[in-house]
């Protein structure tokens, strides 16, 4: 099974990710439906190792935090965006969780994170129409600092179908203080 450990978001911030969406233009994009924040992908992993995940996840101490969006994003570049993202704020709350997360699959054989960049992914990008509209139009979008508490993670597993990517929480981890 194809598993990562995300955040999830409220409502709120998953309809202003929406209306963001919407104002893509000049290139030919597949959006996401199911918007959270990835803390850590775990890719292929065997069933047989579900008891050891969830129970290392399971000593994660959450330091309850206040997650807001933040700026718009490219992944590698504007000019070459092949994912459209957006920011989020407090770095240093996130990147704590995603470390701890990171330390916890460590010790049962996973591989540390070389990168993290802490984003809500918007959109994957297929095809630029008009570099320079689709630069100027992007530029132009501006995410709004909107909230969401943060006292939980999700343990999920993905599954790849023709339309694209369906989730599934196996187990949400909550701070325990």
């Amino acid at each position: 099974m194809r598993l990562f450990i995300a955040v999830p978001l409220n409502d709120e911030i998953k309809e202003h990710l929406r209306a963001l969406q919407a104002k893509i233009a000049y290139a030919k994009v597949t959006l996401v439906r199911d918007f959270h924040l990835t803390l850590k992908f775990l890719g292929e992993v065997a069933e047989s190792r579900l008891d050891d995940i969830k129970l290392a996840l399971g000593h994660v101490n959450i330091r309850p935090f206040v997650l807001s969006l933040s700026d718009i994003g490219f992944f590698p570049s504007q000019k070459k965006a092949r994912v459209i993202w957006v920011g989020n704020e407090p770095k240093e709350n996130i990147t704590e969780l995603q470390k701890k997360i990171d330390d916890s699959m460590l010790s049962i054989g996973f591989k540390r994170e070389k990168r993290f960049h802490p984003h809500i992914t918007l959109a994957r990008v297929k095809y630029i129409a008009d570099r320079e509209r689709f630069c100027e139009s992007t530029g132009e979008i501006k995410a709004e600092k909107i909230t969401c508490p943060v006292s939980s993670f999700d343990l999920i597993k993905s599954t790849l179908t023709p339309s694209g990517p369906e989730y599934k929480v196996i187990k949400t981890f909550i701070n325990k203080q």
